[in-house]
C-alpha cells in the first residue's frame, strides 16, 4: 500500500496536462462568456466663491458688490457591467445614479447621469518577458441633465451635457520587486452651440 500511486502523486498524464496548460494562450481580461458586476460609490465636494459687481457706466460708481458662495455635494452610485466577448476582448457599460445637494441655495436633485460604454482589447497574449499591452476605448453619452439646458437658479445638473469619445493604450511589466506601468489616451468632445 505504501508503494501504490496516490491521486496527488506526479504522473506522466499530469505532467503532460501541465505542459499543455502552460502553452495555452492566456490573457488578463475577463474570460469569454463571463460577466462581471461592480458597484462603487463616489463623493465629491465643489466649493466656489464669486464676486458679483455692477458699475454705473456714466459715473463709474459701483452700484452692486456682493460675494456669491456655492457649495455642491455630489454622490454618484456607479453600476459597472462587464462582459467577456472573447478572452482578449471585453465590453463594459457604466450606469451612474447621481444625487446632488447645494447647501447654499438649498437645491437638490437625483437622476440618471451620463451612461458610458467601453471596450478593452489585448492584441498580444501574456508571454514571459513581454509587457502586457491593452488597448481601450470608451464613449460617454449625454444622458444626464445638461448644465446648459436647465435653469441654474432652480435646478441642478446630473450630467456634463455633451458626448465624448476617448481611446488609448496601457502597458505594464513585472520587474521584481516593482511593476512598471504606463498609459496614454486621447479624448474628443462634441461642441456646445447656442450658449447665451
Amino acid at each position: 500500500e505504501a508503494l501504490t500511486q496516490k491521486t496527488d502523486d506526479a504522473s506522466s498524464e499530469k505532467n503532460l496536462e501541465e505542459v499543455f496548460q502552460a502553452s495555452e494562450v492566456q490573457y488578463s481580461l475577463l474570460k469569454s462568456g463571463k460577466v462581471g458586476l461592480l458597484y462603487s460609490l463616489d463623493y465629491s465636494l465643489y466649493r466656489d466663491s464669486r464676486i458679483d459687481i455692477a458699475v454705473d457706466g456714466s459715473s463709474s460708481t459701483i452700484t452692486r458688490f456682493r460675494i456669491e458662495e456655492d457649495a455642491q455635494n455630489t454622490f454618484t452610485n456607479n453600476l459597472d457591467l462587464t462582459y467577456g466577448v472573447w478572452d482578449n476582448l471585453t465590453f463594459s457599460a457604466t450606469l451612474p445614479l447621481v444625487s446632488k445637494f447645494d447647501t447654499q441655495s438649498s437645491l437638490s436633485t437625483t437622476g440618471l447621469g451620463d451612461i458610458s460604454l467601453g471596450a478593452r482589447w489585448q492584441p498580444v497574449p501574456l508571454k514571459r518577458g513581454l509587457p502586457t499591452t491593452t488597448l481601450f476605448a470608451s464613449l460617454s453619452t449625454a444622458s444626464g441633465d445638461s448644465p446648459y439646458e436647465i435653469n441654474r437658479s432652480t435646478n441642478l445638473s446630473t450630467g456634463k451635457g455633451y458626448y465624448s469619445l476617448s481611446g488609448g493604450a496601457s502597458m505594464s511589466k513585472v520587474a521584481d520587486p516593482v511593476v512598471l506601468f504606463g498609459s496614454a489616451s486621447y479624448s474628443l468632445s462634441t461642441k456646445i452651440n447656442d450658449l447665451y
